[in-house]
């Protein structure tokens, strides 16, 4: 008779709520991941015992591979130039030295839009130098996604959809008459 207890309340903690919904969302994830690697396998090419496999397969193969890792690295890291004054006036960010992304927009105001939406972290390492000293920025910088100011209250993930542009911009209303040092740098890169 105790065991027929036991057994009846340990079924009634393993059923509870939480635990379903645990169990459900897990197996939606391995589900999704296990769906996802079997689209990657059936375009890989297959090596048999005895074939002799050719470079182009091999390289075809790794290149699949290749871009399956890379389709969620997508984004850019740059660096402004040091002595660029912020003013009451905004003024873009600059990607002045390209640290990874796309060479071509070095030079130019940073302004990334992704091929997919998902969830972004825009990260912001801004140094500063002025009359009351030196400081990493936290409060003159704005991000704009899709040309709208986002409220970031400190945070660096954001979600972005398709056809949204990221851009930053910098603005000093307080007059502090700080300028850019060097090593301040901006990231975005794709998360999720």
């Amino acid at each position: 008779m105790k065991a027929g207890k036991y057994i009846k309340t340990y079924l009634k903690k393993s059923f509870q709520k939480s635990h379903v919904i645990t169990g459900v969302t897990l197996a939606f994830l391995v589900g999704s991941a296990l769906l996802y690697a079997g689209q990657l396998t059936d375009s890989l090419i297959t090596f048999y015992e005895g074939n002799i496999a050719s470079a182009n397969d091999v390289n075809t193969n790794f290149e699949l591979l290749s871009n399956a890792v890379d389709k969620d690295r997508e984004g850019l890291a740059c660096e402004m130039n040091p002595g660029t004054t912020i003013t009451s006036a905004a003024i873009p960010f600059v990607c002045d030295t390209m640290l990874a992304g796309d060479a071509s927009s070095a030079g130019s105001n940073l302004s990334f839009t992704p091929s997919d939406g998902g969830i972004f972290q825009i990260h912001r390492y801004i140094l500063l130098s002025g009359t009351s000293g030196s400081i990493v920025d936290t409060q003159y910088n704005t991000v704009y996604i899709g040309g709208t100011s986002v409220s970031d209250n400190g945070r660096d993930y954001y979600p972005v959809s398709s056809g949204q542009s990221i851009e930053i911009s910098m603005e000093d209303s307080a007059s502090m008459d700080y300028s850019i040092e060097t090593g301040s740098y901006v990231l975005v890169k794709r998360i999720f």
